[in-house]
C-alpha cells in the first residue's frame, strides 16, 4: 500500500491525541489521591466545663466526702476549700471535682491518711506508713511481719490490712485508678453501704481492699 502524506498527518495526530489523553489522566490521578478514612475526633479537653456541671460534681463529691469524713465534718469542709484554692483556674471553670482529679496520685493530697491515701503500686513502705495512720484512727495497730515489711507488695499488704480492719468493724476500700498506683479509703462498717452508694453516684468505682484492682 502506498503511504501518502495525508496518512502520515493522520497518524501523527492520532499519536498526539493519545499522549494528551494519557497526560490528562495521570494529572487527574495525582490531584485526586485515594480517599483516607476520616480521623477520629480528638478528645475534648477536660479542664474547661460548664459551671453547672462543676456544681453538680461538687455536690456529689461533698456527699461522698461527708460519708468518708463522718467523724470530721469540719475537715471535709476544709478539703473542699483547699481544692478550690489550689485549682489552677484563672477565668476558666475547672472540672476540679471530677473523680479523675481527686482519685489520683496528687489529687488526694488535701485528704489526710487517716481517711484516704494514694500510693505507688510498688511503694510498700509508704503503704505501711499510711495504713498505720488509718489504724491509729480506729485505735489499734496493724500487725506486720518482718516479711511484710521487707518483701510484700501493696496488693498483699492491702489484703492483710483489710482483714485487720474488718476485725475492728471497719471496711478498707480501694478505688479503680486506671494507673500504676492505688487509692485506699476506710470507713466504719456502719457507713459502708452509704459510702458505696455515694461512690457510685459520684462516679468512682470502689471495692473492698481484699480485692485489689
Amino acid at each position: 500500500m502506498k503511504i501518502t502524506f495525508g496518512m502520515i498527518i493522520v497518524a501523527i495526530l492520532f499519536v498526539v491525541v493519545i499522549l494528551v489523553a494519557f497526560m490528562f489522566t495521570g494529572k487527574k490521578n495525582e490531584e485526586t489521591p485515594a480517599q483516607k478514612p476520616s480521623p477520629k475526633p480528638l478528645p475534648q479537653p477536660q479542664g474547661e466545663v460548664p459551671a453547672a456541671v462543676v456544681d453538680e460534681r461538687e455536690k456529689l463529691f461533698r456527699n461522698w466526702l461527708s460519708v468518708l469524713y463522718q467523724d470530721n465534718p469540719r475537715g471535709a469542709e476544709g478539703i473542699v476549700s483547699d481544692i478550690r484554692r489550689n485549682a489552677p483556674s484563672e477565668g476558666i471553670v475547672q472540672n476540679i471535682f471530677h473523680p479523675e482529679n481527686i482519685i489520683s496520685p496528687f489529687g488526694g493530697n488535701e485528704m489526710d491518711a487517716d481517711h484516704a491515701f494514694a500510693v505507688d503500686w510498688k511503694d510498700s513502705d509508704s503503704f505501711i506508713a499510711f495504713a498505720d495512720k488509718m489504724a491509729a484512727r480506729f485505735r489499734f495497730s496493724l500487725a506486720w511481719t518482718e516479711q511484710d515489711k521487707t518483701e510484700a507488695m501493696p496488693p498483699e499488704l492491702m489484703k492483710k490490712a483489710y482483714e485487720q480492719f474488718a476485725q475492728r468493724k471497719a471496711v478498707l476500700y480501694n478505688a479503680e485508678t486506671g494507673g500504676d498506683y492505688y487509692f485506699l479509703m476506710v470507713v466504719p462498717k456502719r457507713d459502708s453501704e452509704d459510702f458505696e452508694a455515694a461512690s457510685k453516684q459520684w462516679g468512682v468505682e470502689i471495692r473492698p481492699a481484699d480485692q485489689p484492682y
